[in-house]
């Protein structure tokens, strides 16, 4: 048995759900083994085992909940959260500092803008917390029935978005592809107001998530990022450089850039299913009963007459 259960910890999905679990069975099982000499005491000592499981288990989460609380939906919502942020920072740092939008000092190469890189190993986190959220009751501001699995989804987006940030960063520092700077000039600020707006956009998505609320600036900042997207290939479309080989880095960036917005639109649509399942439904508002005049004779024909007055 024991032999067995250690096997069973070589499996990915049983290990990350319950190591925990298959171990003590494991240290449980031995020491009733070994003990096995004294069969009078064998079950006794199984109850003492199995009791002192039991009570440290039940004290651990009096703890957890009582005392000092610690949520993994809390944990799964704000990591969420801040990954998004993260990739918004990024976007708006890569806008000013390739297309010339920093005056002075350069905020490019810090920490904090780079931080968009944890994302790419935050996979299995992620669906740990999400399946240990699952199973939590409902706190704070995670009803019942809390749709954890859309957390998930948005997730992977922001890993598939953090993956193209990666390509726009290494973009970023082969100089010797760059455009020349005649070229440049026609792009600089659609690239710029791309991404910036792009970046504007997690930022409010990310406040969203982390409030559970409509995003309320995202839709805006998409469609003038859209716009600018629009322009770029408008002007790639009629540009007399057409053809020229001075043209391959400037089409690469603009369809990495169109790329990575639609990536960043499919994050901001996965967070409005997130935000309209999350929050509590409204009922609608009862209708409000006209007001009856004091001698009525024939009441359908005080309606159409408020028909008639709402036309």
């Amino acid at each position: 048995m024991s032999g067995i259960a250690t096997y069973l910890r070589f499996f990915p999905k049983l290990k990350a759900k319950y190591d925990y679990g298959l171990l003590i069975f494991i240290l449980t099982f031995d020491m009733v083994a070994v003990s096995g000499y004294r069969d009078d005491e064998i079950l006794k000592l199984a109850w003492h085992r199995l009791a002192n499981i039991l009570m440290g288990g039940f004290i651990a989460v009096a703890v957890c909940i009582f005392v000092r609380p610690v949520w993994a939906g809390a944990d799964l919502h704000q990591l969420v959260s801040t990954n998004i942020q993260n990739l918004g920072t990024f976007f708006e740092a890569f806008g000013n500092e390739y297309f010339g939008g920093l005056k002075g000092e350069s905020i490019w190469g810090g920490d904090h803008v780079l931080s968009y890189r944890s994302l790419l190993s935050s996979k299995q986190k992620e669906e740990a917390l999400c399946f240990q959220a699952k199973w939590e009751p409902p706190h704070g501001k995670f009803r019942i029935c809390h749709p954890w699995n859309e957390y998930n989804k948005i997730g992977s987006l922001s890993r598939e978005c953090a993956y193209r940030f990666e390509i726009l960063n290494s973009y970023l520092k082969a100089h010797t592809i760059q455009s020349p700077l005649e070229i440049q000039r026609q792009y600089q600020e659609h690239y710029l107001q791309l991404c910036i707006e792009s970046g504007k956009a997690l930022n409010s998505i990310a406040m969203a998530i982390r409030d559970i609320i409509p995003p309320a600036m995202a839709k805006s900042h998409m469609e003038k990022a859209k716009e600018n997207a629009e322009e770029l290939m408008s002007l790639l479309r009629n540009s007399h450089f057409n053809g020229d080989m001075k043209m391959v880095s400037t089409t690469a960036l603009i369809y990495l850039l169109i790329d990575c917005l639609s990536c960043v639109e499919k994050i901001v649509d996965s967070v409005n299913d997130l935000v309209s399942l999350a929050r509590p439904k409204t009922p609608p508002l009862p209708k409000q009963a006209g007001v009856m005049p004091t001698e009525q004779k024939t009441p359908h024909n005080i309606t159409i007459t408020q028909i008639q007055i709402a036309e």
